[in-house]
Formats: C-alpha cells, structure tokens, sequence
C-alpha cells in the first residue's frame, strides 16, 4: 500500500485549521499587547516580545497537529501510555524531562505553555514599570492638591523636521491660549506646566507616556494633551491625544491637522477644537470655532518673533526680549500680545514710562485675546499706569478661578507692594502671592526679585537660601536677580559682612541700586539701622527726595532727629515733609496741639497750614490756606514724574483737607466718606491712602480701617502710624493675633525711637494685655 502524501497526512491532521484558528486568536493576542502598552505605558520591547511568542507558539501548534494526526499517538493515548488530548499530566511531563526526552504534545500543554509565555512576558514588563517608575503612571493625585476638575494641561510638542522645534514649546502657549477660549474648561498656565516639565523631564520633548502624564497631574490638571508634529516634505502634521488623568485613558479618537508651515495658526485652530470636541462629546454640545488668528497674529513671522522675545522675557533678557518683540510688531502692528509683552519688558528694564505706550496700544487691540487674557493685559496695563488700585475686584477674581496661574499671584503681589491702602492685603497674603508665583513658575526670572527682597527683609533666613538655590539652579546669576547677597548681608551680616556689601553697592551700576534699593527699604522692620552705610549710594540716586537716613528716622519714631536734620531747609517741600510727619504724630498721640500748629504754621508751609487750621478749628483760614497749597503744589511736585498731578493729585488734595475738615469739625464718618469717593478718581501715592484709614480708624469704621491699613503699613512714609492704628483697630474687632502681630511689628520698628513716646508706651501696654 502507498503511503499517504503530505498533503493527505496534513488534511488528515487539521493542522491548516489550527493554523488559521491560531492565526486569528494570535491577531487579537497583538491587538490587546498592543493597547495595554499603551494604556499601561509598558515597555517598547513588550510589542516585539509578543510577536516572537506568537511565532515560537505557531511552530508548536504545527508540531502538536502533526503529533496528534499520527496512530500510533492515538494508540499510546488509549493504551495509558501517554497523556491524552487535554490532559497536562504534570508528573509524566517532569519524568520525561528528567530522562533527558520531550514531552508528549498535545492541546492541553500546548495552551497551558502559551498562558505561562505571555504571563512572564507581562509580568517582566509589570515588574520594568515599577522599578523605573517612581509613582503608579495611573494615579492622578501626583499634584499638591490632587486635580482640578476643569483644568487641561498642555505638554510640550515632540517634533521632528526642519524649523519645527520652535513649536516644540510654542504649541504649550499656543493650544493653550485657544482651549481656553472653546468651553468652560480652563488650560493650566503654559508657564506653570513649562516649569514642570524642565523640572522632571528637561529642555526635550522626548518623553514616554507615564513620564508625561505625570508632569501633566502634578500641574493640578484633570485632563492632559500629548502632540507630536512632523514635517513631510512641504508639508507639516501635527497629531494630538487627550489623557484623562483621573485613570489614564485616552479621550475620543484623538486630533490630527495637516498643512503648510504657513497656516499654522489655522492648524492649530483645527487641531484644539477636534481636542474639545473628544472631551465635550456629541450628547455636551460642540466646541466653538475660534481663530487663532484673531486672538494672536496671522504673521507666521511675528509669531516667531513673539515665541522667541517671550522665552528671552521669561528669563530676564531684556534687550533680547525687547529686539525680538519690536520685531514682531514691525511684522504685524496689531500684534495685541506683542504689545502687551514688550510693555512689561519695558517695565522691567526700569523703563516704566516708556513702558506704557505699548501697554495703551495693546488695550487698542485686545478684541484680539480670549478673555482670560484680556484679564491679564488690564491687569498688567493698570500696574503699568500705576492704578492696580482700580482692578483689584477683577483681581481677587482671576486669581481665585485660576490659582494655578503665576501671574494672577504676581499681580496680587504687585498689588499688596504698591497699593498704600484699601487692599485689604495682609503681611501674611503678601507673602504667599510672592511665594507662590515662584512656585508656579520657577524658570521666571522676574517673580524672583520681589520674593527675594520679602525674605530678606523679613529675615527668613531658611526660606531665603531656598529661593536663592533655586534661582541657581535655573541658571539665573547674581547680577540677574538684583545682587540678593548684597540685601542679606546689609541687613543680617557682621559688620564685615556689611562693610564689604556696602562697599560693592556703592560700586554698582544705579541702574542695578534701583532695582531692589527702593523697594526693599520699607519692607523691613528690624535692623533699620544697619543701613547706614546705604545712605551715600541712595542719597546720590535720589538727591531730589529726603535722604535714606532721613527716611529711617520717619520709620523708627526718631522724630527729634528728623526735625533737627531739616533745621536749615527752607523749601517748600523740606518743610512739608516736616509739618507732614508732626501732624501725623499728632494723630497718634505723640505731638502736642502746639508743636503740630508750630510746624504746620510757623514755617508756613501752605499745605501743612491747612491742615493746622483744620485740626484747630481756624475755619475761616481754611480755604485761603488750602487754594495756596494748590497754587503752590507744583513747587510740591518738584523732582517728580510730571504725569502725577494728570491724574487728580491736586484733586485729592483739595479732598482731603475737606474731609480732615469734616472729621475735626466731629464728623469722621463723612469725612470718610468725602475722600473715599474722590480717591476713586485719582492715583493711590503718597499721603491719602493712610490719612484715609486713619478717618476710617476715627469714625470706628473698622473693617474700613484694616482693609486700608493693611497696605498703608507699607507705604513708605506712613508705614509706622499706620501699623500702630491697625493694631488697634484689630483689637476692636476682637482680632487678638493679628493685633498682637500689628503691635510687635510696629515695636520692632520703634527700636529706636525717641524715649517716651506715647504710641510706643500704648503698643507695649497691649502687647503685655495680649498675651494675658
């Protein structure tokens, strides 16, 4: 008899069914490999792992058709001999190992070295992703607050081809900017999630999956974009998935947009509404089309330009920045964005005048931005035009929808800084909005300068070291961040210390004095006189003003000194700053009736007479005194910007002689009143804001008093009454800490004053009554 063919032996066996039946379950073996990958952000080699399996299980399913198709196998298995088809027969399979023989193949060992393969590939994988991953890749409480339920963060774009990497970042500000302006959902702050990302991954986008969405949890977000772009000969292809991070998924079917270099605005805008249109679903509505060039520029150009002026701003390279953001204006004159970020270029440059063309032309142009921005650029326009005291409604608003924002703190900080009064903002608010725009923002050179000058002058020696190592470590220097060695040294180092600090700031360029000298003075409450070596340098940057030791002696309750120091001046303003101070020491019950009328009246200085003849009841003298205070308050205004008096300074003035009027006539309340309306119509400098919390203080108008004492026990002239009348309105509200923190502060200020002041004598008494 002939034997069979192959093809018969093979017919016989079924083994081309097998085949195909193991071809179509290996199919869908590689189809869920492949999306656990990605879903578990596994292993690249997990994929390649699976196939050789597959291949390896394809022979010996061959193997165990032909096996299983010969009689003899069936005879063996009828006999006892061998296992039969589905039987793994553990024992027999170890005895036929040990004898140095394969063991018998049949479906059931065959299936079961399938299973274990595939379990050891995974579980390699399992225990890969665990050793290299600090965290679960799936967890979504990484972040400080655990996610925000509306929040989209924005990573950097991996990018391949040429002129691409530009948009490696830009597409974070780009998508970002448009996102928020499609739905209620809200793009996390493009710096916050930068900062992040160089942070843990670095200045490469070339990150895995589990890396990503972790930076992207830790910005607080709930959602997270991961893009690509890809140059294609003359053509660019940017692809974008949505994570959702509360589980790691992948939201819809993902966002793809192809087209020229050119439109890449246009590819943006199409490829963030595909973006919402997965998150928002076709049961919540579509997203709104909005262009991005309406909101930012159609100049492929100036956008470049901008891109590369905002990453030189960012760091603190002015001219750089400057250059770069003239350039994308000269492309595109209603680049509102350009405008808005050359204005605070300028600001930061000690340009602050010049500062306010472009910010005044980028208003002209904000129908451009989506209204977050718009937000921001009012914002960042009134502190150009000094006038944050107008915006601070809006403000306490943005920065409580967006507190993962670095520029809604910095602008509170601005605020609690350069607004005297009516803030409300405490010592303690202050600081936390300094504190956590660097903590937003760490590669932003700029918010370390104020945060810097705070710990300093408070003496926060801890957390000082802190910000100044972490300023170091994002390669900012010394010279950037405003000398801040040379601030600690003067106001905590030895005497070596601070003699070799003074020396070096005598020696650097004014430019670099201005930069933190002004602000950093009236911050401080102990050590004041420390900074007597500063004054040569100070008193020669500003010769029109009082000088620093002058200024220190206002501070310190050093009233015999100061008055001494002005023995011999006979301007009208040397005179003022006299009488000013003396009545203001009146209000505290340190001067007597006779030396403030002596002060105001003897040397006649207009402005200081009118307030003489208010608090003493010389009505008819009144207005006489108060119409040759504003004729002369040009003489007043003398070494100032010449823009002060455009803005209602005059105005205030006449105000607040009416209303000190009223109050000393035994009517606080309207003279309250009078001031508040008519300071809503001019700048918040110098005298008003304080004297307008002292009437507050007088009329018992408490909450009114501490929301506006709070700033004014900043300002720079005022900041010692002001500290002791918060005090004391604190402890009339029952508010014993913070009256407790108000009188230990303005003691540490009053170190040195003149022995037996009755503010001094008042504010111990408490302090003792207090801690009871």
């Amino acid at each position: 008899m002939d034997k069979p063919s192959l093809w018969s032996r093979l017919t016989r066996s079924q083994a081309i069914r097998a085949v195909l039946l193991y071809l179509g379950a290996a199919w869908m073996l590689l189809q869920v490999t492949e999306t656990l990958t990605g879903l578990l952000t596994l292993p690249a080699w997990v994929g390649p792992g699976a196939v050789g399996l597959v291949l390896a299980g394809l022979v010996v399913v061959v193997a165990t058709a032909w096996v299983q198709a010969l009689p003899e196998t069936t005879a063996a298995e009828e006999a006892g001999e061998v296992p039969s088809d589905w039987e793994v027969a553990p024992q027999d399979a170890l005895a036929s190992l040990r004898s140095g023989a394969l063991p018998h193949l049949n479906w059931a060992r065959a299936l079961l070295g399938g299973v274990v393969a595939f379990s050891l590939l995974f579980g390699a994988a399992g225990v890969f992703v665990l050793v290299r991953t600090p965290a679960n890749p799936l967890d979504p409480f990484m972040s400080n607050g655990g996610p925000a339920a509306d929040g989209i963060a924005v990573l950097p774009f991996r990018v391949t081809g040429p002129e691409l990497e530009l948009y490696q970042e830009g597409m974070v500000d780009l998508v970002a900017a448009n996102l928020d302006g499609l739905s209620d959902y809200r793009a996390i702050d493009a710096r916050t999630v930068l900062a992040r990302w160089h942070q843990e991954v670095g200045a490469t986008a070339d990150s895995d999956l589990s890396t990503a969405l972790r930076v992207a949890a830790g910005t607080g977000a709930r959602f997270a974009v991961v893009g690509s772009g890809v140059g294609i000969g003359p053509q660019v292809r940017f692809t974008a998935d949505l994570y959702d991070l509360s589980d790691g998924t992948r939201v819809g079917p993902g966002a793809q947009a192809e087209g020229t270099p050119d439109a890449i605005l246009a590819l943006v805008d199409a490829l963030t509404v595909d973006v919402m249109r997965s998150l928002l679903g076709d049961g919540e509505g579509e997203a709104r089309t909005v262009r991005p060039a309406a909101m930012l520029t159609p100049s492929v150009e100036a956008l470049r330009h901008y891109l590369r002026g905002d990453a030189a701003y960012r760091r603190g390279r002015w001219d750089e920045a400057r250059e770069s953001l003239e350039l994308a204006i000269q492309e595109d004159s209603t680049f509102a964005l350009a405008y808005w970020r050359l204005g605070e270029t300028l600001g930061w440059s000690l340009d602050p005048m010049a500062a306010q063309g472009p910010f005044a032309t980028a208003l002209s142009h904000a129908e451009r931005l989506p209204p977050r921005e718009r937000t921001l650029l009012t914002l960042a326009s009134a502190v150009a035009h000094f006038r944050l005291n107008t915006e601070l409604d809006p403000l306490f608003e943005y920065v409580a929808r967006y507190p993962d924002d670095p520029d809604g703190w910095y602008f509170l900080g601005e605020a609690g800084l350069h607004v005297s009064g009516g803030t409300g903002i405490t010592d303690a608010v202050l600081e936390e909005a300094l504190y956590r725009a660097v903590e937003l923002a760490p590669t932003f050179l700029p918010y370390y300068l104020h945060a810097l000058q705070w710990a300093a002058a408070k003496g926060q020696e801890e957390r000082f070291e802190a910000l100044l190592a972490e300023a170091t470590e994002q390669g900012f220097t010394e010279e950037a961040l405003g000398h801040p060695g040379l601030q600690w040294d003067l106001l905590h180092g030895d005497e070596t210390q601070r003699e070799t600090a003074a020396a070096r700031v005598a020696a650097l360029p004014p430019p670099d004095v201005l930069r933190w000298g002004p602000g950093l003075l009236p911050l401080v409450d102990e050590g004041l006189d420390r900074l007597a070596s500063l004054d040569p340098v100070m008193d020669a940057l500003n010769p029109n003003l009082e000088s620093l030791q002058q200024s220190r002696w206002r501070w310190e309750g050093r009233y015999d000194d100061y008055r001494a120091s002005y023995a011999a001046d006979t301007t009208l303003l040397g005179r003022t700053l006299v009488a000013e101070m003396t009545l203001a020491q009146f209000r505290t019950g340190d001067a007597t009736r006779s030396e403030a009328r002596a002060e105001g009246g003897g040397r006649n200085p207009h402005h200081a007479r009118t307030e003489c003849a208010i608090l003493f009841g010389d009505d008819d003298d009144v207005r006489r005194h108060a119409d040759a205070s504003l004729r002369a308050s040009g003489l007043v205004l003398d070494g100032f910007p010449p823009f002060l008096d455009t803005l209602g300074l005059r105005g205030s003035l006449m105000a607040y002689y009416e209303a000190r009027q009223m109050a000393d006539l035994g009517d606080p309340e309207a003279g309250y009143l009078h001031l508040e309306v008519a300071l809503e119509h001019t700048i918040w400098l110098f005298e008003t804001p304080p004297q307008l919390g002292f009437l507050a203080f007088e009329a018992e108008r408490w909450d009114d008093a501490i929301r506006i004492l709070e700033g004014s026990s900043r300002n720079p002239v005022f900041r010692s009454p002001a500290k002791f009348r918060l005090g004391q309105a604190y402890e009339a509200v029952g508010e014993r800490e913070r009256a407790l923190d108000a009188y230990r502060t303005y003691l540490a200020r009053m170190a040195n004053a003149d022995p037996g002041l009755q503010s001094v004598r008042t504010a111990r008494e408490a302090v003792v009554r207090l801690e009871r």
